[in-house]
């Protein structure tokens, strides 16, 4: 039997990877009821589910909403793009500077050269080198 009421009801269940305690259940039912919405909620803990027919209703038809590591690598990858916006935004100098450090690091030598006939030798031996 199926009941009915005027109210829509939400029906949500909290899947976790670790068995939550009824604290994250009442702390979810007490912000859900603070947002004053038109709707209802109806939360449990997946964990302590024991019809197996809710169960399987819940692993075919459920939507997931929020996922935790997909949240956290989301942020990663906004962070990510956020530090190269930074970077994008360095004078010349602090670019030149960043790439040579980079260079030493994997090994190459920095050469100075203050003149076409430098830069050709330099050019000379680099390309006999390879």
């Amino acid at each position: 039997m199926r009941w009915f009421s005027r109210y829509s009801t939400i029906d949500l269940t909290i899947k976790t990877l670790t068995s939550p305690d009824t604290k994250l259940l009442f702390d979810v039912i007490g912000a859900l009821d603070a947002l004053d919405l038109a709707y209802g909620f109806d939360v449990s803990l997946f964990n302590h589910i024991e019809n197996k027919n809710l169960l399987e209703h819940i692993q075919r038809v459920g939507v997931e909403f929020y996922n935790k590591a997909a949240f956290e690598a989301r942020q990663q990858r906004k962070n990510s793009r956020l530090d190269y916006a930074e970077v994008s935004t360095q004078s010349e100098a602090q670019l030149e500077a960043s790439l040579v450090q980079r260079l030493t690091g994997l090994g190459y030598e920095r050469v100075k050269i203050t003149d076409a006939d430098q830069s050709r030798a330099n050019l000379k031996k680099t390309a006999g080198d390879s």
